[in-house]
C-alpha cells in the first residue's frame, strides 16, 4: 500500500490516481518528459564549457532550465487538479507556470552576472506573490 502522507508516496498515488488508463499513461508520458529535460539539462552543463561557446549558446541552459521548470509546474497542476477541472482554468495555469518558472530563472540569471543581492531576491518574491494574488482574481476568457 502506497504511503499518501510522504511525498514521495503522494507523487506516486498523485500519478496513479487518475481513473482511465489513457490518463495514467498521459501522466506517466509528462513524469517522464520532466525527468528527462533535466537529465538533458545536465549532461548539457556538464559536458560543455562556456568559454568554448558561442555567445548565442550561453542561452541555451537559461531557456531549458525556464522551459523543464514550465514544464514541472504544469505537471504539478495535473497531478494536484482533478482532470474534469483542468480545463475550466487552462489559460490561468500556463500563467502560473510561467511565473512559477520564470521567477527562479531571473534568480539564475542575476545569480550567473554576479547581481543577487538578498534585496533582489525578496524584490522577485514580492513581485511573484502580488503577481500570483491578481492571478487568482482574472477572469481569463469567461
Amino acid at each position: 500500500m502506497i504511503m499518501r502522507h510522504t511525498l514521495c508516496g503522494a507523487f506516486i498515488y498523485s500519478i496513479i490516481r487518475p481513473k482511465t488508463l489513457e490518463s495514467k499513461l498521459l501522466m506517466y508520458k509528462k513524469s517522464i518528459f520532466v525527468l528527462v529535460m533535466y537529465l538533458g539539462l545536465v549532461i548539457f552543463l556538464l559536458s560543455t564549457r562556456p568559454v568554448n561557446l558561442p555567445v548565442g549558446a550561453l542561452l541555451v541552459p537559461v531557456i531549458w532550465f525556464f522551459l523543464a521548470m514550465f514544464n514541472t509546474v504544469l505537471l504539478a497542476f495535473d497531478l494536484a487538479v482533478r482532470p474534469r477541472q483542468r480545463l475550466s482554468f487552462l489559460k490561468k495555469r500556463y500563467a502560473v507556470a510561467a511565473l512559477g518558472a520564470g521567477s527562479p530563472t531571473l534568480l539564475l540569471i542575476l545569480n550567473s552576472i554576479s547581481q543577487l543581492t538578498a534585496r533582489d531576491v525578496l524584490i522577485v518574491l514580492v513581485f511573484t506573490i502580488a503577481t500570483l494574488f491578481y492571478l487568482q482574481r482574472i477572469k481569463f476568457g469567461q
